[in-house]
């Protein structure tokens, strides 16, 4: 977990006694993991765009071969696209966690709420939809094509 990993921080109270070693340290913890939010996104934004050229290079395959729809290798697009769903899911996971975290880092170092990471709520939220409706239609989308490859 996330939190394990971090340090805890100071009570609200030593607040104004906190030294400059500590500020920098809680300025480069925050600007770390602002940057580990953005890294994990960008992998999620490359397993989808992955799983659409896998996804149609399997199919591809797949009907160029005339493979049987008895065969398991009908249902290896579908696989794929749901082992990268709970990729996903993790890294959405891991990123609430961060967040979480932050937002303790913003109210230590005093960031106002609106400038901070969590203050784009509306954007992630819409982000993390999309990406949850994107998964949701590759797996039943290969579902479908394998069940209907699978009678023709």
């Amino acid at each position: 977990m996330i939190q394990d990993q971090t340090p805890p921080l100071q009570n609200e109270k030593s607040n104004n006694n906190m030294s400059f070693e500590s500020n920098s340290f809680l300025l480069a913890d925050y600007q770390a993991r602002k940057h580990e939010i953005t890294s994990r996104m960008e992998r999620v934004e490359s397993d989808i765009k992955n799983s659409i050229l896998a996804t149609g290079a399997l199919w591809a395959w797949i009907f160029a071969n005339g493979s049987s729809g008895s065969e398991p290798i009908i249902w290896i697009p579908a696989l794929l696209n749901l082992f990268l769903a709970l990729k996903g899911m993790g890294q959405h996971k891991a990123v609430k966690e961060i967040k979480a975290y932050i937002k303790k880092i913003e109210l230590e170092i005093k960031i106002p709420e609106e400038l901070g990471v969590n203050g784009v709520k509306g954007a992630y939220t819409f982000l993390e939809y999309f990406t949850w409706s994107f998964w949701l239609f590759m797996i039943v989308g290969n579902v479908v094509v394998a069940k209907v490859y699978a009678c023709i």
